[in-house]
């Protein structure tokens, strides 16, 4: 029996081990000095944060769509607001209550759902815009209490050139924000209900633009929307935001974006992800003290339609999309330094349109349109269970212990040899 640190000490001399005679003997009991430098080793390369998503894939709804916009709550609750486009098109709803899906019609008949975009109040419940492609249609929206299956649907603002890339965005009182195309005039709008009804405003009325819009209001409440002209030959992607008057900035010109995708950080400056329509790149922009920083995501092939932006809750931002190339689902994730881009579903032609949220845990959704398949897909990953990176005092502090725990136990170990019937 060999000393553990619990016991009596036995006499050194009495002590003999036959069956394992490599072990340590006396103040050194059981082999102690290496498991620890073993276990020290194993955190000192342990001490790093994972580095890619694990990705599961299942689907919401066997129909063809046509874009398609989601939010994720903190509970597991998941929403997707999507246009089947199955005539006669529908908005349809998708909601996951932590174990299933249910469906919804929202809104029939005619052409109506595109252009939707989802948002949730702070008690749950749903509301859309979306655009109403008919006679006596144009912008409108719909709310829903949680408790309730009744829709309440709204037209704001009639026409039938007008609700065209709808983004929606509430403020902290649950009132919506709606920014628009008025494609009748060439003009972008935002409509907005403070409980006053509907009040409409034009933003940018220099010539046609008011294209791809996203909208994000701030601390405040000021409505922030990215979006782009229309020239003939080229256009341009926008900013404009409102603290008691409209400012409009031009973000980047000749750029011809095809789609933007707004999100404001903690200190409401604007990031925007953008896909390129000329030179088929995707593209991030970000503005700083009054400066705008532009960046080159992923160029490789025709990449980056459809984006969908959202924030991690270290404020990282991530980016989902599609890579037209190799049809394929992609996710980017931007460290600070660099971009990198991980491929999400490549089975089939997927992610023809994509919406991407993160809710404050970490989790990852994005709803998405396989288009082999015909379907609404759902891509999930859990919230990645990281250590954290340890600092270089830290590395040294933890290769010198392993070193001297090492030479310690070496220096004191004690050999003995197994003879036949000793």
């Amino acid at each position: 029996m060999f000393y553990d640190g619990h016991m009596a000490s036995p006499p050194l001399s009495r002590v003999r081990n036959l069956e394992q005679p490599h072990r340590f003997e006396g103040p050194l009991g059981n082999g102690r000095p290496l498991r620890t430098a073993a276990l020290l080793w194993a955190l000192l390369f342990a001490s790093t944060p994972a580095s890619a998503e694990e990705w599961s894939l299942e689907v919401v709804d066997n129909t063809t769509i046509r874009t398609v916009s989601i939010v994720m709550e903190n509970s597991g609750e998941r929403h997707i607001s999507y246009m089947d486009a199955i005539a006669p098109t529908r908005l349809k709803y998708a909601f996951y209550d932590g174990s299933s899906w249910t469906l919804e019609v929202v809104d029939e008949p005619f052409t109506v759902g595109e252009y939707n975009s989802i948002a949730v109040d702070a008690d749950g419940n749903p509301h859309i815009s979306y655009y109403a492609d008919h006679f006596g249609g144009g912008l409108k929206y719909a709310v829903r209490d949680a408790g309730s299956s009744t829709w309440i649907v709204e037209l704001v603002d009639e026409g039938q050139h007008l609700g065209e890339f709808s983004s929606l965005a509430l403020d902290g009182a649950g009132n919506p924000y709606i920014s628009y195309r008025d494609s009748l005039n060439d003009d972008l709008k935002v409509a907005s209900n403070t409980g006053s009804g509907w009040v409409i405003e034009p933003v940018d009325s220099n010539g046609n633009t008011g294209a791809a819009t996203s909208i994000a209001l701030d601390a405040s409440g000021n409505p922030r929307v990215s979006y782009r002209s229309l020239g003939t030959n080229t256009s341009d992607l926008w900013f404009a935001s409102f603290d008691g008057s409209w400012t409009i900035e031009q973000v980047e010109a000749d750029s011809r974006p095809e789609a933007t995708s707004l999100v404001l950080d903690e200190s409401g400056n604007p990031l925007i992800a953008y896909y390129l329509g000329g030179s088929r790149d995707l593209k991030f922009a970000s503005r700083s003290g009054g400066t705008w920083t532009l960046q080159t995501v992923a160029s490789e092939g025709s990449v980056g339609q459809n984006p969908s932006l959202a924030l991690d809750p270290s404020g990282n931002p991530r980016i989902s999309f599609r890579d037209v190339t190799n049809q394929d689902l992609q996710y980017a994730k931007y460290d600070g330094a660099d971009w990198t881009i991980e491929t999400v579903d490549e089975v089939g032609n997927v992610g023809v349109y994509t919406a991407l949220d993160i809710d404050a845990l970490g989790n990852v959704g994005i709803a998405y349109y396989h288009r082999t398949n015909d379907a609404l897909n759902f891509a999930f990953a859990p919230a990645p269970v990281t250590v954290p990176a340890l600092s270089p005092g830290a590395v040294g502090l933890l290769l010198a212990a392993c070193l001297g725990i090492g030479l310690f136990a070496l220096g004191h170990r004690k050999f003995k040899l197994r003879f036949p019937g000793a």
